[in-house]
């Protein structure tokens, strides 16, 4: 089966299409031919139509000296926390997002247009309606003399 397989924390890399017998294999055919030093998840996409995405930590592709050098992974902190600040977001938290792809099927972006246009004419309505009164105001200010 043919995957596609690149590394997440490069969405500028080229990603490379694969031949392979499962997800996994075709993940650790991508860290074959790009090894990397350093902890990193891998995706790997299967299907053109319907494609399902499966990730994978590079790490467990590595050798055991490649492990050893790397730094030890943070400890994990508990999101819960009996406070009321644990649910506002620190500053350090707040990350601005800008959003490059959306990966859609053509079928679901097609029903999402037809739903959209027709969100779009009450919309319009509202605007008549505002826009017939505001005329009337007007007029009748200008033709009372």
């Amino acid at each position: 089966m043919k995957y596609r397989v690149y590394y997440l924390d490069e969405p500028s890399s080229q990603d490379i299409i694969v031949e392979a017998a499962n997800p996994r294999a075709a993940a650790q055919q991508l860290f074959s031919e790009r090894p990397r030093n350093e902890r990193c998840c891998i995706r790997v996409q299967s299907g053109i139509l319907k494609s399902s995405m499966q990730d994978f930590d590079a790490v467990q592709f590595m050798d055991e000296s490649a492990r050893a050098s790397l730094p030890p992974e943070p400890p994990a902190q508990s999101s819960v926390r009996g406070d009321a600040s644990s649910y506002a977001p620190r500053q350090e938290e707040i990350r601005r997002v800008v959003v490059t792809d959306i990966d859609m099927r053509f079928q679901s972006m097609v029903f999402f247009m037809v739903k959209w246009a027709f969100a779009t004419i009450p919309a319009i309505i509202i605007i008549c309606v505002i826009v017939m009164i505001a005329f009337a105001l007007f007029t009748g200010l200008v033709s009372h003399k």
